[in-house]
């Protein structure tokens, strides 16, 4: 007896060689990021990371699910993800839509970063001048989110030096200071809590600081997938999510109804 087909658009491809074969349902994609929407609630804008070829679902096909379900930001690792994704999407598909290169605007790449006009993620003044210095002889304005280290001691410039940092970058022609952000160490552990609301805590604080001196960026982004669900008062005004698009939820949280 033959086992019926698990997917229609099986029949359309040879098994022989390759028996394993897994289909992505770019509908249950849209619906995650529908979902995820409504849960981090009004104020805050989901932000579809897109990195390793969209976790394996393949990045311009997942990319242009996220922005028909209403994404406006998309989000790479590296800059060559992020010249894949735009080589690869159907030609105006991303023409309103901003892509954030998380990894870093190293000053080898700050040429490619401005030609592409991705907005790139800085933490050390090497790296924003070669962005002011390609952006500006490409007749571009650079924009950056200064990324501080508020606890999970990987990347980024401590919360004190960051007032100095956006006056320097103000100073600069080229570049356009658009973002805050930093990265939550422990928001998808049992137990992190603490630790997770201690960083949130030394955000506000620099936010504060920053709108006191008028540098506070209009964009700011602290929470990635499980910060966004399970924290809703988590600063900021993205919200980076990345596997929970793809159907896993963060520890805690297997009651979000996704696909």
């Amino acid at each position: 007896m033959t086992a019926p087909l698990p997917h229609p658009a099986l029949g359309e491809y040879s098994t022989e060689s390759r028996p394993t074969v897994a289909f992505v349902d770019l509908v249950a994609l849209a619906d995650n990021f529908k979902c995820l929407d409504d849960l981090i609630g009004t104020g805050r804008e989901v932000l579809a990371v897109v990195k390793a070829e969209a976790y394996g679902h393949g990045a311009p096909e997942a990319a242009a699910a996220f922005v028909g379900a209403g994404a406006r930001w998309l989000a790479v690792a590296t800059v060559e993800e992020g010249e894949a994704l735009i080589g690869g999407s159907a030609p105006g598909l991303l023409d309103e839509v901003r892509v954030l290169v998380m990894s870093g605007a190293l000053p080898q790449l700050a040429s490619r970063i401005a030609s592409g006009g991705f907005e790139a993620v800085v933490w050390d003044m090497a790296q924003a001048e070669a962005l002011a210095a390609a952006a500006t002889s490409a007749g571009r304005l650079a924009r950056v989110h200064v990324k501080i280290d508020s606890g999970m001691h990987r990347l980024g410039i401590p919360p004190g030096e960051a007032p100095d940092f956006f006056r320097r970058l103000g100073d600069m022609a080229g570049v356009e200071a658009t973002g805050l952000m930093s990265h939550l160490a422990q928001a998808d552990e049992e137990g992190g809590g603490e630790p997770t609301r201690e960083q949130f805590a030394i955000v506000r604080a620099l936010m504060s600081e920053l709108e006191a001196d008028g540098l506070l960026p209009p964009t700011i982004h602290t929470a990635n997938s499980a910060g966004g669900i399970s924290y809703p008062d988590a600063p900021g005004t993205l919200v980076r999510c990345g596997i929970a698009l793809y159907g896993c939820p963060p520890q805690g949280e297997g009651g979000a109804p996704l696909r």
